[in-house]
């Protein structure tokens, strides 16, 4: 498959091929049974990955800059739109590796309580990610595009005061989701190690 550099596709490339990419995830991981374990494909026949296509759609709502009187407000529903596609790809990613999760240690904990992956909030999952999936030459740039991600995203909690970029920053997250996306695709089974959703048709 011949996937461009992101850098190289306008937005409105990068949302179509974020909105192809997760339907096929949608399609496919939805009704997994007798290919992933019972108890994986339980889990994702379960999981709002319609809703993850949905909100792929929204970015459109954030390629173009807003007027002077819409601009905060979208920018931080954009970071929010994002936000919560992020956490809900880490989440997919963790559940087709249900059975891995640890039982013990290692596992997300809140209050003392072991956490499973699908009720983990965004930056529990930064931490797991960080310490169990990414490998060493990846940690520092992921974890450092997630933290910007969460403290943007919180910026929905608009009476204090947030750091929120430009629409242009916005524009990066989006492409670098784009990246997420590949990355976490690409890292879980498929039948024959061939079949995956694809991003576009020109691609195959």
């Amino acid at each position: 498959m011949n996937t461009p550099d992101v850098g190289k596709l306008t937005i409105q490339e990068v949302i179509s091929r974020i909105c192809t990419l997760n339907e096929g995830i949608r399609e496919f991981w939805t009704v997994a049974h007798g290919w992933a374990p019972d108890e994986t494909a339980s889990l994702l026949s379960r999981s709002r990955l319609d809703r993850q296509v949905s909100l792929s759609h929204c970015l459109t709502l954030w390629e173009d800059e807003h007027p002077p009187e819409r601009r905060e407000g979208a920018r931080i529903l954009g970071w929010a739109n994002l936000g919560s596609l992020v956490e809900g790809t880490m989440k997919w990613f963790l559940s087709v590796y249900r059975e891995d999760y640890p039982e013990g240690d290692g596992a997300i904990t809140r209050h003392g309580k072991i956490v499973e992956p699908e009720a983990a909030m965004l930056d529990e999952l930064r931490k797991f990610f960080f310490s169990h999936v990414w490998i060493d030459s990846e940690k520092d740039e992921w974890d450092s595009w997630l933290c910007a991600v969460r403290d943007r995203r919180n910026a929905v909690h608009a009476y204090k005061d947030r750091e929120v970029g430009d629409v242009e920053d916005l524009h990066e997250g989006i492409r670098k989701y784009l990246l997420l996306l590949r990355t976490a695709e690409g890292r879980v089974p498929y039948p024959d190690g061939v079949y995956g959703p694809y991003e576009s048709v020109n691609d195959l």
